[in-house]
């Protein structure tokens, strides 16, 4: 049974429906798009990727999560900064974060507020990553605690459950 997991996933709009399905069938926890309002749950995965919303959660625990308007942040929308950020605020030391493979910038910042507010921050290894340029920003500006294989990330991320509140970026 995992916290509930947010992945922000911006780029995957075209083929989100087939996504969710395959996560579906190789995952036990409950794989759902995300939408406004809806209720934080163990055992279920969150997928933000709508392009003309940001997502945040509104309070921890019995958080929900609400996806609201707003202008690009930084020529990002949905952010991974104001995400994890939010994330942060809200659960502090019992928040858990992964930057994943990416280019760019987006959620470093984020992450930094989660590592500062004592929650867990992982970035993927970068022999690991498709794409290094992410998680290497966020080691080497010291927002990731540790860097792992993406296969060691979900240990690290359920063993750190004191409280769940978890989120990939």
């Amino acid at each position: 049974n995992c916290p509930p997991t947010i992945v922000h996933l911006p780029s995957a709009a075209g083929y989100i429906d087939a996504f969710i399905a395959k996560l579906d069938k190789v995952t036990q926890a409950t794989i759902r798009l995300a939408a406004d309002d809806q209720l934080l749950e163990a055992g279920n995965v969150y997928i933000v990727c709508d392009h003309a919303k940001h997502a945040v959660i509104d309070k921890w625990p019995a958080g929900r999560l609400r996806l609201i308007d707003g202008e690009p942040i930084a020529g990002h929308r949905p952010s991974a900064n104001l995400l994890l950020g939010a994330i942060a605020k809200t659960a502090g030391p019992a928040s858990a974060a992964a930057i994943l493979t990416g280019i760019g910038e987006d959620g470093v910042a984020g992450l930094m507020a989660m590592k500062t507010a004592g929650g867990l921050t992982l970035a993927q290894s970068l022999d690991t990553a498709r794409a290094s340029e992410l998680p290497e920003l966020a080691i080497t500006k010291g927002a990731a605690s540790q860097a792992l294989a993406l296969g060691d990330m979900s240990v690290s991320l359920l063993m750190h459950r004191t409280t769940p509140a978890s989120a990939a970026a």
